[in-house]
């Protein structure tokens, strides 16, 4: 029923349907892909594919699994800019749902991209681009994104999203955590504690994302980080 429903592009015949879609992972039966149902309909029907997600008993939904090109369900709904999936499945992750959110894809097949930066790269339509690129900074704090994740080639999903127009103009609506980072840093280098406040109700990201990556890029402010952590509330 699943695939007719994508095939046919009508929605309502898994609605109330929360049977049909217990068996995600499973193999289509003579698709000469050998896609599982899951693959099988993010390639046809987003909405199909969001409908499945959303009715899956979470008990037998295992968004964590790799698809081909080592791509997770995430991964691959930001990479066809299918923002309907990808916002069931951070619902899902709002639940305890593992979904892979900082994993980045294999070495042997990509550039090893998150799925953030999948989102960013993206070739589909820029409505919806955006409206994905918006829901990862929705979702950043409580999921814990790392929005400055680096990719094999050493650039963060930002560095791409600034090479573009629109990228730059979604950047200063939603805010850059580049910049967060670099103010939160000035801040405490300063000892100015009331800016440090200040920026910390308004940081994108979850602080302790931000110190996995002040030990990867920069030890000064590792250091203030864990030197005022309790002050910020970081768990060490």
């Amino acid at each position: 029923m699943a695939v007719w429903a994508s095939e046919a592009g009508r929605i309502e015949m898994l609605q109330d349907r929360p049977s049909v879609s217990n068996k995600l992972n499973d193999l289509v039966p003579a698709d000469y892909e050998n896609r599982t149902l899951f693959k099988y309909c993010l390639d046809r029907n987003f909405e199909v594919t969001a409908q499945l997600i959303e009715n899956c008993n979470d008990q037998e939904l295992d968004l964590n699994q790799r698809y081909n090109e080592g791509k997770t369900a995430l991964m691959m709904a930001c990479d066809k800019a299918h923002p309907k999936t990808v916002e069931c499945i951070f619902n899902k992750a709002s639940k305890g749902i593992k979904i892979g959110v900082n994993e980045r894809s294999n070495y042997s097949t990509s550039d090893e991209n998150s799925a953030l930066h999948f989102a960013a790269l993206s070739n589909g339509p820029i409505e919806a681009k955006k409206e994905i690129i918006f829901l990862f900074w929705s979702y950043a704090k409580e999921l814990r994104i790392n929005l400055l994740i680096k990719n094999l080639d050493g650039k963060t999903p930002i560095d791409y999203l600034e090479e573009s127009q629109e990228g730059k103009s979604w950047l200063e609506e939603l805010g850059n955590p580049k910049e967060e980072v670099n103010a939160l840093k000035t801040a405490i280098v300063d000892k100015d504690f009331e800016q440090v406040e200040s920026i910390k109700k308004k940081f994108i990201m979850n602080l302790n994302v931000a110190l996995f990556y002040a030990i990867e890029e920069d030890e000064e402010l590792a250091i203030a980080l864990v030197d005022n952590s309790q002050r910020l509330n970081i768990s060490l």
